[in-house]
């Protein structure tokens, strides 16, 4: 595994702008991508010789004649899958490959994002004054809309701008929970809805030090990630509705996320045109690619087996070696009075032949150990 693009499709123009990424439910070394111009591609990767890649396309769909703003699988009664895609003007299709002609209603828009709940067949979606709502794609029937908060200190009304949304991750399994639902807007806040309660927020809180929400994920069901459009990134525990830890490397505005299925790992890519994978738990940058342009979304492909990184780092799994790291520790001089520091540099040349030979002992003259300081600079495939 390699910092570099393994493959590319496409052709870099206006008109043919992805606007979001869906993996494919006919093959898992696939994924579908809407354009700018309303079509919809499904983009197959075949690994030839020498680790090589060779991409194949088909049209699937025409949508209308606004733009696509989201991409999502659902399943249907009889055990398959569908495409649903909606548009910014609010017009939701579903495609199944066994038919040609695509199922379409209208739920409302503007529409700024769609998500889709995981086994279950509903959707939710949300915009700029269009709050957040959740439908059934086999009835086509509203099941909850949500009200707006009450009109703040001053008695003015606050406006709405819903930028994304989430359903929270059901314990032991990939499902989620369409009863709760997590959003950001754009105006720094998240807010917690309970569907069988209230159409109120049950939570809301404004994030300090963060602007316009972009996107926001689920971790599991109580914690969630959440970006905005200056580069922050930050977990936040829904139990307590506080940060517990940031993101950090960020030079520009986040657009997407995603998580691994099987490991700890989070994707981001945003404007700064660099894909970067960190690792959940330490929160440390595990790998990063520079793409050469801005990106829009991002997905983890299961088709491609990850190093699995547990408690350690992935250069235990990758091999990454070390050479020549110079380390600098200053001594006080004893005397009173005196401010004169001694630079001693010592030179470690860290054979990698042998996992024993990394864990080299330390100095006993003072030498600090950079080990927690490293670059790790392998990813996974995206």
């Amino acid at each position: 595994v390699v910092n570099s693009v393994l493959a590319r499709w496409g052709v870099q123009t206006r008109e043919t702008q992805i606007q979001s990424l869906c993996l494919s439910s006919i093959s898992s070394g696939s994924v579908v991508a809407a354009l700018r111009n309303n079509i919809v591609k499904e983009v197959e990767f075949k690994k030839g010789k020498a680790g090589h890649f060779h991409t194949s396309e088909k049209d699937i769909m025409e949508g209308s004649q606004s733009a696509i703003v989201s991409l999502c699988k659902s399943p249907v009664d009889d055990g398959g899958e569908r495409l649903v895609s909606c548009s910014q003007d609010g017009w939701i299709e579903c495609f199944r490959s066994d038919s040609n002609i695509p199922n379409k209603f209208e739920v409302g828009g503007p529409v700024e994002r769609m998500r889709g709940c995981s086994g279950t067949s509903t959707v939710a979606i949300g915009g700029k004054e269009n709050d957040l709502s959740l439908w059934d794609l086999s009835t086509q029937q509203c099941t909850f809309r949500a009200r707006n908060v009450p009109h703040d200190k001053l008695d003015m009304r606050v406006p709405i701008w819903v930028t994304d949304m989430a359903f929270p991750k059901l314990q032991g399994g990939t499902k989620q929970d369409n009863n709760m639902v997590w959003t950001c807007t754009g105006y720094g806040q998240i807010r917690v809805y309970d569907v069988r309660t209230q159409r109120r927020p049950v939570r809301s809180k404004k994030l300090n030090n963060f602007g316009h929400l972009k996107t926001i994920l689920s971790v599991d069901d109580t914690n969630l990630v959440v970006g905005d459009v200056q580069g922050h990134l930050a977990r936040f525990d829904v139990a307590t509705m506080r940060i517990n830890g940031h993101f950090k490397g960020f030079t520009g505005g986040i657009r997407s996320l995603d998580i691994h299925p099987s490991k700890p790992l989070l994707a981001s890519c945003g404007l700064d045109r660099i894909v970067r994978v960190h690792h959940l738990s330490t929160r440390k940058v595990v790998g990063e690619v520079y793409v050469k342009q801005k990106l829009t979304d991002v997905k983890f492909c299961p088709a491609f087996d990850l190093p699995d990184p547990g408690n350690h780092s992935l250069e235990e799994h990758i091999g990454k070696k070390r050479k020549h790291i110079k380390v600098t520790s200053r001594t006080r001089k004893a005397g009173r009075g005196s401010n004169n520091d001694d630079d001693e540099i010592v030179d470690l040349d860290v054979d990698n032949s042998s996992d024993s030979e990394d864990d080299a002992e330390e100095e006993s003259d003072g030498t600090i150990s950079n080990d927690d300081d490293e670059d790790t600079s392998d990813s996974g495939n995206i």
